[in-house]
């Protein structure tokens, strides 16, 4: 036989298993309210940019759309950029000033940039001119209303 006990318990766990279930006991303003959803701006690349698609790098897309909505950005490494050089300075003693045409930006090189002829960008920049496509690598730099670039890699895309 069955002792009152366990007729109890056996009565009681279908009790318990319910009032775990119920939506009123449940309903927590606190934790189940929806976060507001961010209005962010969407980036969509210009029709100049369309054929490079497949070869711009989501962190790239990622600066776009944070520079896109006036995210406040801080100096970072960045690593196989597409760009096209929208003018390339030479100055005497291998120094070189690059601006250069991001989908979302212009940038430029910090100062005049030193490139001696070891260097593997040496010949690059010898063979660059204004509109050619080019893989660049370096860290973006913010200071006060300003941004430049320091490369470390520059090569023409093909």
């Amino acid at each position: 036989m069955l002792s009152h006990f366990k007729v109890f318990v056996i009565i009681a766990i279908p009790f318990i298993f319910t009032a775990c279930t119920d939506t009123e006991i449940l309903d927590n303003p606190i934790t189940t309210s929806k976060p507001e959803a961010l209005s962010l701006k969407s980036f969509e690349l210009s029709e100049k940019w369309i054929r490079y698609a497949e070869l711009i790098p989501s962190t790239q897309t990622a600066f776009c759309r944070n520079l896109f909505n006036g995210t406040n950005l801080e100096t970072f490494k960045f690593q196989n950029w597409i760009a096209e050089v929208d003018t390339l300075s030479r100055y005497g003693d291998n120094k070189y000033k690059v601006n250069l045409e991001t989908p979302c930006s212009s940038i430029e090189t910090r100062g005049k940039w030193t490139v001696l002829s070891e260097n593997p960008i040496y010949s690059q920049l010898g063979k660059v001119e204004k509109g050619k496509a080019v893989f660049i690598s370096g860290s973006y730099t913010v200071k006060k209303n300003s941004s430049t670039i320091d490369l470390n890699y520059f090569s023409i895309a093909w």
